[in-house]
């Protein structure tokens, strides 16, 4: 789904960017490349209008199923090349108990994190008839269909399973209104801004890297357990929680080895890479903080302040969880668990780069309140 680029150069110099502070738990994001063929055959074989659905978990991150597999991505560095391209969904006000769904479906989506993508079964879900059973592996409309399932709710309106909802299927439903123009607003990009664009290609984004990482893994220790004659594993949640679970096992030595081994094999280039990225967003994002103030209009000014304000407000509960998990894999690693060891040291690089984020999010909000353009 993502294509990264700067501006000017090879890429747009405006569009439509996500007001991601007044983004909820729940919403859907549906959008399409109307350059990709892959695209312009789900558009025709289901006869909608969008080739792509991704479930806002907790704002401004949503989860999506794209060929790299399920991972979640912000959409605070995201935009519309073209405003048709793209449409966001919320429930409606009337639907029974929608709040309580919106939440736990946002968070049951979670459980599908770093599954593979199948692209058989995302081709399936066009044909009625044809019946085939994706397994543990997900597609787009797949993973936000199950989501809102697990939360209780059939949201396509003929009542199809999960596996065979389409993105047409989905923006068809009575149960959602449209809050696309509420939610996105027209911009012009900074030259040099690093964004990426919904409409506008696949390509690997470093969280998905990571994930991919993460998965390959759990690939590894499946085929370990199943020679050993343990069940086969359907994700890394998995994984992970059934880790500690052979621990009395004469080989679980190895097995704590090849886990942890294939992690920081596999995930430390894609960590690496995020926090160059990451770096690189914060030294422009200071750069251009002057210049950012002087293009506010007295109507942009108080959007600007509250997208900052949910910056600050995801960044805090992203280092509260991650500082959840250290305590986790730090009692882990002090038993000599060379997981746990693995997993401590990036969860900890994780956490600083959250940190230097927070950081910069307070000093950019200092700086606008002390600074109004007008």
């Amino acid at each position: 789904m993502t294509k990264s680029t700067t501006t000017p150069l090879g890429g747009p110099t405006e569009g439509s960017v996500f007001l991601t502070h007044l983004l909820q738990e729940g919403d859907i994001l549906l959008c399409t490349d109307p350059d990709s063929r892959i695209s312009k055959l789900i558009q025709t074989t289901s006869g909608g209008v969008f080739s792509h659905a991704a479930l806002c978990t907790y704002p401004p991150n949503v989860i999506e199923a794209t060929f790299t597999g399920v991972a979640e991505i912000s959409l605070a560095r995201f935009g519309l090349h073209r405003r048709a391209c793209g449409k966001v969904l919320r429930l409606k006000p009337d639907v029974p108990n929608r709040d309580a769904i919106r939440t736990i479906a946002a968070k049951q989506a979670y459980r599908y994190s770093t599954r593979e993508y199948d692209k058989i079964a995302a081709l399936a879900s066009l044909f009625p008839n044809w019946e085939l059973d994706p397994g543990a592996r997900m597609f787009c409309s797949y993973l936000v269909a199950a989501a809102y399932a697990l939360a209780g709710l059939n949201i396509t309106a003929p009542r199809k399973p999960p596996r065979k909802t389409t993105p047409a299927d989905i923006d068809a439903s009575p149960l959602f209104d449209d809050i696309t123009d509420s939610v996105l607003a027209h911009a012009q990009f900074l030259p040099g801004t690093p964004r990426y664009f919904v409409d506008e290609g696949y390509s690997d984004s470093p969280p998905q890297e990571y994930n991919t990482a993460l998965r390959i893994t759990t690939e590894r220790v499946s085929a370990y357990l199943e020679k050993h004659g343990e069940p086969p594993l359907d994700d890394y949640a998995s994984a992970l929680a059934i880790y500690l679970h052979y621990r009395s096992k004469p080989w679980f030595g190895e097995f704590d080895m090849l886990f942890g081994s294939s992690i920081d094999e596999l995930g430390e280039p894609a960590l690496a890479r995020t926090e160059k990225l990451v770096a690189e967003a914060r030294e422009h994002d200071a750069g251009t903080l002057v210049l950012r103030i002087r293009c506010c209009s007295p109507d942009t000014y108080p959007i600007m302040l509250a997208l900052v304000a949910n910056r600050i407000k995801t960044s805090g509960a992203l280092i509260a969880e991650r500082q959840r998990d250290i305590l986790a894999f730090q009692a882990g690693a002090a038993d000599g668990l060379h997981t746990a060891a693995v997993l401590l040291a990036h969860s900890r690089r994780i956490h600083a780069g959250l940190s230097a984020n927070l950081e910069m999010y307070r000093n950019e909000q200092a700086f606008f309140l002390a600074h109004p353009p007008f």
